[in-house]
């Protein structure tokens, strides 16, 4: 499984257990229209994951993107990586939501999380133009990888923050 189809099964999953109100979100301070949840899927409070959603403005029942950030590992005594992902529903695309929820999901991360010295990657599917139009925009700093279990090009953008 590639990472547009693992991102597209995750957002599935968030939508259904939404929609079942078995998770909910709340208002984010840093964005009229984004909405976060925080929790930790290990079970440590050391390796959180922020989830970000943007609702349809006209049906604010509807999930029409997401962003997550999700705790990925410790690279020095201090210092973490995270990686960032984000997922638009299929009706929604072409409108400008996969850019506006991965960017305003990125600084309500930096406003709540103490991420100095951090890094943070988002990986990309070769072929995926969208997606890598938003991670050359938001990160930068690309590395283009072979994934041998998968046979596809795979495209890091990485970057330290400031």
């Amino acid at each position: 499984m590639n990472n547009s189809e693992m991102a597209v099964m995750a957002f599935n999953h968030l939508k259904l257990a939404y929609k079942e109100k078995l998770i909910s979100f709340e208002k984010c301070r840093t964005s009229d229209d984004l909405y976060g949840l925080i929790d930790f899927p290990t079970g440590d409070q050391r390796e959180p994951r922020f989830t970000y959603v943007i609702f349809d403005p006209e049906n604010p029942e509807k999930i029409v993107a997401q962003c997550i950030v999700n705790f990925s590992r410790m690279i020095s005594q201090y210092d973490r990586k995270w990686d960032i992902g984000w997922c638009v529903d299929e009706e929604y695309r072409n409108q400008g939501y996969g850019f506006k929820v991965a960017k305003q999901a990125l600084e309500s991360f930096l406003s709540i999380q103490n991420v100095r010295g951090d890094a943070i990657e988002a990986s990309v599917d070769g072929g995926n133009i969208p997606s890598l139009k938003i991670a050359a925009n938001l990160i930068g700093s690309e590395k283009t990888l072979f994934n041998e279990d998968t046979g596809l090009t795979v495209h890091s953008f990485l970057k330290v923050i400031n």
